[in-house]
């Protein structure tokens, strides 16, 4: 087995894949948000390349660290599919060939 090329800082700085952070350890980059939430299949993890607005009047955006979505919350449309406002906006609905 040929020996692994080491990783430097300055790759690391370039690492890009959504929804996954990394860290470097003894010049090998580790992967770590998502696998076992992937393996599981249990639902979405979001690195801290996402923010979430939790307040309005005045808005507040918070962007965690890492943050989880169960599989059951996660709202994924079809590409013929639509939008609807579920009990939040009821009514609401818009086909996503509208906006695609």
């Amino acid at each position: 087995m040929p020996p692994v090329a080491l990783q430097t800082a300055e790759d690391l700085l370039r690492f890009r894949e959504p929804s996954k952070t990394a860290e470097l350890v003894r010049g090998v980059l580790i992967v770590r948000v998502g696998a076992f939430v992937e393996r599981h299949n249990l639902g979405q993890v979001f690195a801290q390349d996402a923010g979430f607005k939790i307040e309005r009047d005045p808005d507040t955006v918070r962007t965690p660290d890492v943050a989880f979505v169960a599989r059951e919350r996660l709202s994924t449309v079809q590409p013929d599919g639509e939008l609807n406002g579920e009990d939040v906006l009821s009514g609401f609905r818009c086909p996503l060939r509208d906006i695609l």
